[in-house]
């Protein structure tokens, strides 16, 4: 991932006559250490765009994975949607209800102040 976004900043830079680092930070990878740090990871996935106001569910982002992962469409079949959903909970509706509640429970917690958020 570094080389391929190294080599896009290095010709970006060249074509806009310009210098310096094109992308804040740097990528890096994290070990996913647990099915709650799993669970965080998917939902800081899906809420992206929402976070970022491009839309409003996560739901409407129609390059995403949630709605077919959750079960509320049918999923391509290059998606292996019962991979992610067994690293949840062996039982495939249980699973899709955890992810639910946990994007819908990061949603509204996103929605209060700052001060409440962290129980200050």
């Amino acid at each position: 991932m570094q080389w391929m976004l190294a080599a896009y900043a290095r010709e970006f830079n060249k074509r806009h006559k310009r210098q310096g680092n094109l992308f804040h930070t740097r990528f890096y990878s994290k070990r996913i250490a647990s099915e709650e740090h799993l669970i965080a990871a998917l939902v800081y996935v899906h809420l992206n765009p929402v976070r970022a106001g491009v839309v409003e569910r996560a739901t409407r982002w129609r390059w995403s994975s949630y709605e077919a992962t959750i079960g509320a469409v049918a999923a391509p079949e290059f998606l292996a949607v019962d991979s992610v959903l067994e690293l949840i909970d062996p039982r495939r509706e249980s699973a899709q209800l955890r992810l639910q509640v946990a994007v819908h429970e990061t949603r509204e917690r996103d929605r209060m102040p700052a001060g409440v958020r962290h129980r200050v």
